[in-house]
């Protein structure tokens, strides 16, 4: 129980509270890589009105089970289990319910039971999809003004040497000019 200002809070109500207000995608694996929980915006982001609905399901019941994605997600899962390592903000695909692929930041950690054994795996994730298509956008323009930059300088230097040529020739016609004049 956790006592503030004199009232008991049940510990599991506020981890509830807590999973239904964190604006991330959370979720956690036994062992064998079957869900035993996730939050609601998790349940939900899958068509899933309750988040208990998601418990003993494996990555194979949802729409990202693509074999290659599948292998990955189950990789990682079982890297994290098997070594007590976390894997911390990876880049990874995912299959959405329409069939577009959104790019997640994904984190994942052991699970542990109290006496500090590795039970399953923690994972957290949010969208970045929008911060990828702007990054692209910066990019392109970050490519295109590199490419005016060196166009700019070509040019100007083009011009030095097409302006020097002539300037040179109306240089030496005016130095032969002033020493006729000043050999009158």
């Amino acid at each position: 129980m956790i006592h503030t200002s004199g009232i008991n809070i049940n510990d599991s109500l506020i981890l509830s509270e807590v999973l239904s207000i964190v604006p991330y995608c959370i979720f956690w694996k036994d062992k064998q890589l079957i869900f035993q929980g996730c939050n609601l915006q998790f349940a939900q982001q899958f068509g899933y009105n309750n988040a208990q609905d998601i418990i003993g399901k494996t990555d194979a019941d949802f729409p990202w089970a693509n074999n290659t994605l599948k292998a990955k997600y189950n990789h990682d899962d079982l890297y994290v289990i098997n070594t007590g390592q976390s894997l911390l903000n990876v880049e990874e695909e995912q299959i959405q319910t329409n069939g577009s692929v959104d790019t997640l930041l994904v984190s994942k950690v052991p699970l542990k039971n109290s006496s500090g054994e590795v039970v399953g795996m923690l994972g957290t994730y949010t969208n970045i999809t929008h911060l990828k298509v702007i990054e692209k956008s910066l990019n392109a323009a970050k490519n295109a003004a590199e490419a005016a930059s060196r166009a700019k300088t070509e040019f100007l230097a083009n011009m030095s040497h097409d302006v020097k040529t002539p300037m040179a020739g109306l240089i030496g016609m005016a130095n032969i000019m002033a020493e006729d004049i000043t050999d009158r």
